[in-house]
């Protein structure tokens, strides 16, 4: 017999959890079972060209260009406002791209916002997510200067967030530039 936990809809014991929970935990809790790395929503071509088309309404340019640095994904330039995504004559991975792209669109806003993105109130919330999904971004973080940290924690888990979000607090971050 299976007891519902109050209000939650969580059944014990594990195995019947599947049946209850809405189709996105699910995925993120196979996700996180499996111990994936990559997004967990995988976004498509038209998601790509809607980000871009986004980012030029905004004065900023996407170009694809071969990167000297093999590791190196992508960067965003602030002065000419380019985000630059490294091809390295690669196969081009939808999901990657959709990442790297996903991810320099956050410094974007965060360029626009003159700060953060992500709210105070939320951050802690953001540090677990990011850390429980993708151990190796996380840890990589502290790589960076102390003060860049925040930053690339809201735009490592920005990469893992559906592409409509992406988009929608782009709109709300940057609405001043939208042309």
């Amino acid at each position: 017999m299976c007891s519902t936990s109050a209000g939650w809809g969580l059944v014990e014991p594990f195995y019947p959890i599947m049946f209850f929970l809405p189709r996105y935990a699910m995925a993120i809790a196979v996700a996180l079972w499996l111990g994936l790395g990559s997004a967990v929503f995988a976004s498509t071509g038209e998601d790509i060209k809607q980000l871009k088309a986004l980012l030029r309404s905004m004065g900023t340019s996407v170009v694809n260009k071969k990167c000297r640095d093999r590791n190196l994904w992508g960067f965003y330039e602030l002065n000419p406002d380019r985000i630059t995504i490294c091809i390295n004559g690669k196969n081009v991975d939808l999901d990657e791209y959709w990442e790297t792209l996903a991810h320099e669109s956050t410094h974007v806003m965060q360029g626009c916002t003159g700060g953060n993105v992500i709210d105070d109130s939320r951050i802690a919330r953001v540090y677990r997510e990011l850390r429980a999904i993708n151990k190796t971004s996380f840890r990589d973080v502290k790589g960076y200067a102390t003060s860049q940290r925040r930053d690339e924690i809201e735009a490592r888990w920005m990469e893992l967030q559906l592409p409509s979000y992406v988009l929608e607090l782009l709109r709300k971050t940057c609405f001043d530039y939208i042309k």
